[in-house]
């Protein structure tokens, strides 16, 4: 079970090596092998390598896909809802258990990046509850007076923020640069039924959603497991964790006799509440701070995809052009890479050990004493880690190298124009394409313009927008908007005409004439029929007469010689 207790809490948190390596070595007690390293990448990528030569590899961007590699090198493909529990590639594979492998890597995953797994079946095993409303949002108290704090400061110098709920902790380590946050997240599946006592009282009926019948009480639960998550402090922290990590910093700016080394992080934090306050993410009311947990959103990014997979990451690990890499860890070590190019490197056992790079890795800060990383003595730990963080830096470096040469290719290629639909009098639609993206533009006749991106295969027609997508709306007047499709408030008439000409532009031209020939040829035959029925109540005219009219005429003519008919029978 994953879980931090009150306990050993503090010693989890500026111990992020070897306290944390305890519950996910758990699960392999009596099966032969554990967990050697793990490379965490900022798209949610993530290689485990375990001890007896298999490895697994989760893919972006929530875990739903799955690669195992047994011990000879064998390569499996699985997703991650039907996992089987043993591999199936050779005779002498079927003994390696491959659910557990992959709950292990899943466990490691969502215990250093932000977005935690998708599938629920990558979570058994962890410690669960059940609640009658699906956890979304956590509260932060707001201090009660002038001088007060809501943060608690241990023993041991750690400094612990508890949310209103009380299950919700952020608790941040002594040197103040890592910080662990305890939280309960929902399951991505539908609630369950269950049977629970009848209450007493009809409040308690109507306040956890109870049915009674028939002497029962019935509800609806939602299955929340425990994440206990550790972060670094110099990256961009979640919109739930921004507040209460505020807190922690400010305390511990305090209380360390060099607070000038964490202002500049204070600042940073201070400044990323500012931001998420001014765009509504973050609410403060009623005397608390709500800001939404990061199951109720949505990661950046693409969906779920096969990423690069050829090699097993117990041979070589850390693949080339799937982006930077957040997160290695090691049972002797844990090392963040931040987007800066620097590196944190906690190889905490029974101390604190914290080492902060500064020049690209070339210094390195311990315990106050600034190290030459080209000076450090050959073999030591300490050497090792820091060899090892000059290497993920590099491999980071390259990785941005690629992704600016994409970025500068495309936009030396820039934007196609790939399709257009008029509708006079109305609007035009542009599709340009660059890729696999797709920006569609709208241009109304009163001079608005509506665009939004949409990601696509190129041969794709289906360009219609999920409720999710936004979009921006110049209008008239001048005034921006920014909506999603699944709230278009204000903007209402311009997503629906949006919407029309991108069915139309889906339509099939083969499709339409067929549908008009075989409309033509309806109307020649209702037109004949209605000739004869005419000729046969005693009608003059000739049937070479009707010939040449249009299929609304011919129509019309039915009509009314229906109508006509009818009178008579009715005499």
């Amino acid at each position: 079970t994953v879980q931090c207790s009150c306990v050993a809490r503090s010693r989890v948190c500026h111990s992020s090596g070897m306290e944390w390596n305890v519950p996910a070595n758990q699960q392999a007690v009596g099966l032969g092998w554990q967990a050697e390293q793990l490379v965490l990448f900022a798209s949610g990528r993530a290689e485990v390598a375990f001890s007896d030569g298999s490895a697994v590899i989760l893919h972006p961007a929530g875990a739903e896909r799955v690669t195992y590699f047994c011990k000879d090198g064998g390569r499996q493909r699985l997703l991650a809802s039907c996992l089987p529990k043993r591999c199936s590639l050779t005779p002498e594979s079927v003994s390696e258990d491959v659910r557990a492998k992959a709950l292990a890597a899943a466990a490691l995953r969502d215990r250093f990046h932000l977005w935690p797994s998708s599938p629920a079946e990558l979570s058994c095993g962890r410690k669960t509850i059940r609640r009658h409303v699906r956890l979304s949002e956590v509260s932060w108290p707001l201090p009660v007076h002038q001088g007060s704090h809501p943060a608690r400061i241990h023993d041991d110098g750690a400094i612990e923020v508890i949310a209103l709920d009380g299950a919700t902790k952020l608790l941040l380590a002594p040197h103040c640069r890592t910080y662990v946050v305890e939280w309960y997240c929902p399951l991505r599946q539908a609630g369950q039924i269950d049977e629970f006592p009848v209450p007493a009282n009809s409040q308690e009926v109507d306040g956890r959603g109870l049915f009674i019948t028939e002497g029962k009480a019935l509800g609806i639960v939602h299955d929340h497991i425990l994440q206990v998550q550790c972060f670094s402090a110099a990256e961009v922290p979640a919109a739930a964790w921004t507040y209460p990590l505020l807190l922690a910093l400010s305390a511990g700016t305090e209380r360390m006799e060099a607070a000038e080394e964490l202002q500049e992080l204070t600042a940073g934090v201070a400044g990323e509440l500012r931001r998420q306050l001014s765009l509504g993410v973050i609410r403060e009311s009623g005397g608390a701070i709500t800001a939404p947990t990061p199951s109720s959103s949505s990661s950046a990014g693409p969906g779920p995809r096969w990423s690069s997979d050829g090699t097993s990451p117990a041979v070589a690990s850390g693949s080339a052009c799937e982006g930077l890499v957040s997160v290695v860890w090691r049972p002797s070590h844990t090392m963040w890479l931040h987007a800066s190019g620097e590196a944190t490197i906690d190889a905490s056992k029974d101390a604190p050990d914290l080492l902060l790079s500064t020049q690209g890795g070339r210094f390195w800060t311990r315990h106050g004493e600034v190290l030459v990383a080209d000076l450090l003595p050959p073999g030591e730990s300490l050497s090792s880690c820091v060899a090892e963080a000059l290497r993920w830096l590099r491999h980071n470096d390259a990785e941005r190298a690629i992704s600016i040469q994409e970025v500068a290719k495309a936009a030396s290629k820039g934007w196609q124009p790939e399709a257009e639909v008029v509708e006079p009098g109305l609007a035009r639609l542009v599709v340009f394409g660059d890729g696999n993206e797709r920006l569609l533009r709208v241009l109304f006749e009163d001079g608005g313009r509506l665009e939004f991106l949409k990601a696509c295969r190129k041969q794709s027609k289906d360009l219609q927008p999920h409720e999710g997508d936004e979009f921006r709306l110049l209008d008239a007047k001048g005034v921006m908007l920014h909506r999603t499709f699944g709230a278009p408030i204000g903007a209402e008439r311009e997503v629906a005409v949006a919407r029309a000409l991108l069915a139309r532009l889906a339509a099939d031209p083969e499709e339409e004439r067929c549908a008009a020939l075989t409309g033509q040829a309806l109307s020649e035959v209702a037109q004949r029929r209605a000739s004869l029925l005419l000729l046969r109540q005693g009608a003059t005219k000739h049937l070479a007469e009707e010939e040449g009219k249009t299929a609304g005429q011919a129509l019309r003519r039915c009509h009314e010689a229906c109508t006509a008919i009818e009178t008579v029978l009715a005499r």
